[in-house]
């Protein structure tokens, strides 16, 4: 599902509490990454300064764009799939998971 279709998206991954924890990050982290030039280190930079200013460690985030990006929780290395998949599929499937756990 990383390529190809975007994926069908189940908020019933995640408890209450988990989906509007994850609700949270994606709509901070959509801004962010929409300035990103979408190379490895700049989403890695971006991603990782996200999670400090949150007061978070980086695995919350991580598995909050997972989610976006394939509709479950586990991917091949997160900041490689964000810079194969482009700017464009990245800030779509953000905004339809955005939506999905609305």
């Amino acid at each position: 599902c990383l390529f190809g279709s975007d994926p069908v998206y189940s908020p019933g991954h995640f408890s209450a509490e988990e989906k509007n924890a994850v609700f949270g990050i994606l709509n901070v982290l959509q801004p962010v990454l929409a300035t990103s030039d979408f190379s490895h280190a700049d989403l890695e930079a971006k991603v990782r300064n996200e999670a400090q200013k949150m007061g978070q460690k980086l695995t919350p985030l991580a598995q909050a764009l997972r989610f976006a990006m394939t509709g479950g929780r586990v991917s091949p290395g997160l900041f490689d799939m964000l810079e194969a998949q482009g700017k464009e599929t990245v800030l779509r499937r953000l905004k339809k998971a955005i939506e999905a756990l609305a």
